[in-house]
């Protein structure tokens, strides 16, 4: 059986006990709530969110158009949240449910249409868009499509919910006609934000303004600056200081915006531990998608438990989030600079293909439980395909296939 079996025996395979791309909690006869996870310290924006909610209609797109730490996500998210009682109610006009798909993760048109259809029991057959298009019609959906720049094939996601209610976050201007500007936060909320992750090191108004003048007011510029203050306990007048000598202040308001998440993640990066830089490596190489410390482990040829001190180092500087067991990516902006800037060995990569192979092997021979596991980390291990490919890895291609 080779990985892409192994991979989707969750999303072909039994409904009745395999979930596969979707996992439902209580009754899975009700209408479903897929909710992105809440941003924490969401500052402001409440003219924005009062825009997107009027917005929402069956058969309408909203596009929330923005460079990558704008924010645009975080609307989204908060507006879900605020819609649905933080996941305790349906919103409001939309019974048939609530849909997230996150590109970023997956950017894969059919995953996304297949979700959609395995979301209301539909077999993903003949085709996942034919299979999406029955499971949606005669519903009234809300349906929330992230990152959408990175998808492969929008307009035919798009085609196939015309009858939704749906939100796009994107970087990219063209697509859809109803698009809202995402701009930088004002300086008050911004000044607010800061404050509210560098906690006691930021109580200083005048270089906390500076800061955030410096860094354009970027909510993802803030929290990267604000966490390091709060980690490294490092007044703000202190970090401005620092800040000052950087070239961003001979920049303009637009270019800082658009800077300064390089520039703060190299300050982070050259205070944790070889270690912990080792393993945002690895995240960068893998999907944008929740992982847990084995795979990170195995490529670097350490113990999973020995890698919790830096695992914490990355979540204490706000590169990494922790929720349970798994890690992620505090941004996909996060996850391009590692690949940009702290590439992995071909060695580690090897391992990491490797620990993917045989984990595969075990649990696609486990029944349901091994599937819904296996369905966890599908999109890292068709990610390392990828890589493996990308460095005419060939013989680590073959044992995965």
């Amino acid at each position: 059986m080779d990985i892409y079996q192994r991979c989707n025996i969750g999303i072909i395979g039994d409904y009745a006990h395999v979930e596969g791309g979707i996992h439902f909690h209580g009754d899975p006869s009700k209408p479903p709530l897929q909710l992105p996870p809440k941003h924490d310290h969401f500052i402001g924006r409440q003219e924005k969110i009062d825009d997107l909610i009027a917005s929402l209609a069956p058969g309408h797109i909203t596009a929330l158009w923005g460079p990558g730490g704008i924010g645009k996500s975080a609307i989204a998210s908060e507006v879900l949240h605020k819609l649905t009682d933080g996941g305790q109610r349906l919103p409001d006009g939309f019974p048939d449910g609530l849909i997230w798909h996150d590109f970023y993760r997956t950017p894969s048109a059919d995953a996304a249409l297949e979700q959609i259809a395995l979301t209301f029991r539909e077999e993903p057959m003949p085709t996942p868009q034919d299979a999406a298009k029955r499971a949606l019609s005669g519903k009234k959906v809300l349906l929330l499509l992230d990152g959408a720049e990175a998808a492969d094939d929008l307009n035919r996601v798009l085609e196939t919910a015309a009858a939704c209610a749906v939100i796009v976050t994107t970087r990219n201007r063209e697509g859809v006609s109803d698009r809202r500007e995402i701009e930088t936060l004002p300086p008050q909320d911004a000044e607010t934000l800061l404050q509210a992750w560098a906690e006691d090191m930021a109580q200083d108004p005048e270089p906390l303004s500076h800061i955030c003048q410096l860094v354009g007011n970027l909510p993802l510029a803030l929290r990267l600056a604000g966490a390091y203050m709060g980690e490294e306990k490092e007044p703000a007048a202190q970090y401005l200081k620092w800040l000052e000598s950087t070239p961003l202040e001979a920049l303009d308001f637009g270019d800082r915006k658009n800077q300064s998440v390089p520039v703060l993640l190299k300050k982070s990066l050259d205070q944790v531990s070889n270690q912990a830089a080792a393993i945002l490596s690895i995240a960068g190489v893998l999907a944008f998608a929740p992982f847990a410390r084995e795979p990170a482990a195995a490529a670097l040829h350490a113990e999973p438990d020995k890698l919790r001190k830096p695992f914490r180092e990355l979540t204490g500087y706000a590169l990494l989030v922790r929720s349970d067991d798994r890690y992620t990516l505090s941004h996909a902006l996060i996850g391009t600079y590692a690949r940009e800037n702290l590439p992995p060995p071909d060695s580690a990569v090897e391992r990491l293909a490797v620990f993917f192979t045989a984990f595969a092997e075990e649990h696609s021979i486990a029944g349901p439980t091994g599937y819904a596991r296996l369905d966890h980390d599908k999109p890292h291990i068709l990610q390392t395909i990828n890589i493996c490919l990308n460095r005419n890895l060939l013989e680590r291609v073959l044992e995965l296939i």
